[in-house]
């Protein structure tokens, strides 16, 4: 189930890891350790007076370091539930067109996030490099965020070139800002269970980000509705529902286009300001690095995609991503069309985030005692039943059912958002141990990347399917096909995808104890380079 560590190639070193294990125990018996011993939080250090035990990080530190992560959750809350309605109904965009500009920015995706991962890991020299990509790309993100949610009064096809346009490079510099930042807990402190501190303060604050994505954009819109009733944006009303054309009258819909440039306005505010404090609030460790780069930018890129724990990870949390981003894309509409009880939107959303921000201590807590897989083995189960259970709601079903249910999915959000990426560190460790360098820059880019391919085939698949079924844009009813449609798309198909992120999750190596075995390993390994044992050229 674990693997086997003899797949590996083990730095060149004057003992093998094996006996590294067995003369630190005989070390530690005879009374001969060297002065240097393992402390609790799993550093190095001296046993003498002189060597003070390593620090622990702040707590404005990590409130500091947790709010650099609400842009890229803000951001993308805003895209996943509210891009599919805006670029259907608003912008004009027919479903396959829809396909298209979530394809291509996949694709673009594929090319630049890796090559970004390798120009940051190449440019490297502490955190504070890491903390400069964070500022000087905010501004530009922020820019190019807000002309994506405007609606150019150009032809069909140009509108297209416009959202491709724009998307591309809002995810690009989306990368420039989360692939550092969320490399920066590599350089922040050597402490494994404070890099599980940090990264927890991190999710709070990305829920708060979710949390602030769908308050601000509901809310904004919902403002700018109030005026509006239903006589006044359905021009008609057929009876029989899968013949309606009615749309939105021309000034509501002038309406509603700047609500959304209004709602994107504050969103990229707080790009900016999250990155100001990240920079100036984050201190990092010196760079003592003695790490070798690999010959090749490609050599780099290959290691990384083909380490086995890695890409067991990734897909474990690629197909998770997959099955949350799915249900956020098409809620809205589910619960317009399918449910009848779009008032309630907002509602069911806070209630899922708040739940998870108020959970994410408890697992927090659950995956330290009982260990990372097991805590996200538990919350891919407990989210199961609650997607399934969906497709058997209309519009007869109670208010109260669906919020019971969003209070049961907050658990699994939680553990969705928190324990994938606390896994990460453990994988660079071993990938530390096993090539002599950790090239952490480019395993965030290629975890970034999979999040985004996520969300893009959540996109690209839901509008494929949806036009298949008939969808019509401003409808105020839809066909019986559409609401079936709609009902697999937030239950069926998210329940397979989950099922098989746990079969990818069986399937993960590391696990507690591989995963202390590793910790010592790697002490040693930084002893007997601080011993002389093995110099730089060893270590490469």
């Amino acid at each position: 189930m674990f693997g086997s560590q003899d797949k590996y190639t083990p730095l060149n070193m004057s003992e093998s890891q094996d006996d590294i294990l067995t003369s630190t125990e005989d070390r530690k018996v005879n009374g001969t350790s060297n002065h240097f011993r393992l402390s609790e939080s799993g550093d190095l250090s001296q046993d003498d007076d002189e060597t003070p035990p390593a620090p622990r990080l702040s707590t404005l530190l990590k409130i500091c370091y947790g709010i650099g992560g609400m842009p890229y959750q803000t951001t993308g809350t805003a895209v996943a539930f509210f891009l599919q309605i805006f670029l259907l109904n608003l912008a004009g965009i027919p479903p396959y067109y829809i396909s298209v500009i979530t394809l291509v920015g996949k694709v673009w995706d594929a090319i630049t996030d890796p090559l970004i991962g390798v120009l940051i890991d190449r440019t490297q020299k502490g955190s504070g490099s890491l903390k400069r990509w964070v500022i000087a790309s905010s501004p530009f993100c922020a820019v190019v965020y807000l002309l994506f949610w405007y609606v150019p009064d150009v032809s069909e096809e140009a509108r297209l070139g416009w959202y491709i346009v724009t998307f591309c490079l809002y995810e690009t510099l989306m990368t420039c800002i989360h692939v550092p930042y969320s490399a920066l807990v590599m350089s922040i402190t050597h402490d494994q269970k404070e890099r599980d501190s940090a990264t927890a303060y991190r999710v709070m604050f990305e829920m708060v980000g979710v949390l602030l994505g769908a308050v601000i954009q509901g809310q904004v819109i919902a403002a700018f509705r109030d005026g509006d009733n239903d006589d006044h944006h359905c021009i008609s009303n057929f009876t029989n529902i899968s013949m309606t054309t009615d749309h939105v009258s021309p000034e509501v819909q002038e309406r509603w286009e700047m609500s959304y440039l209004i709602a994107a306005a504050i969103i990229s505010s707080i790009t900016l300001i999250s990155g100001t404090i990240v920079y100036f609030g984050v201190k990092g460790l010196p760079d003592t690095s003695v790490e070798p780069l690999s010959q090749t930018m490609f050599g780099d890129i290959r290691q990384v995609m083909v380490f086995e724990p890695y890409l067991k990870l990734t897909f474990s949390f690629l197909f998770l991503s997959l099955s949350i981003q799915t249900v956020q894309g098409n809620f809205a509409l589910y619960l317009i069309y399918v449910t009848g009880k779009p008032d309630h939107y907002q509602n069911v959303i806070m209630i899922v985030v708040t739940t998870g921000l108020v959970l994410i201590p408890f697992w927090q807590f659950f995956l330290s005692k009982f260990g990372k897989k097991t805590a996200q083995a538990a919350g891919t189960c407990i989210f199961i039943p609650v997607v399934f259970s969906l497709y058997f709601l209309d519009e007869n079903a109670d208010i109260n059912v669906l919020y019971m249910l969003g209070v049961i999915a907050g658990n699994g959000v939680s553990v969705a958002m928190l324990v994938p990426w606390s896994m990460v560190p453990d994988v660079i460790d071993e990938f530390t141990l096993m090539r002599g360098r950790k090239n952490e820059a480019l395993f965030y880019a290629f975890f970034v990347f999979y999040t985004k391919i996520s969300v893009g085939l959540s996109f690209a698949l839901s509008a494929m399917f949806l036009d298949l079924a008939g969808y019509l844009a401003n409808a105020c009813g839809q066909s019986e096909d559409v609401l079936l449609t709609l009902r697999c798309l937030v239950s069926a198909f998210p329940v397979m995808m989950a099922l098989i992120s746990l079969l990818c999750l069986y399937i993960y190596p590391i696990n507690e104890a591989r995963r202390f075995n590793t910790k010592n390993k790697l002490i040693e390994m930084g002893k007997k380079v601080l011993d002389g044992h093995v110099n730089a050229d060893a270590v490469a």
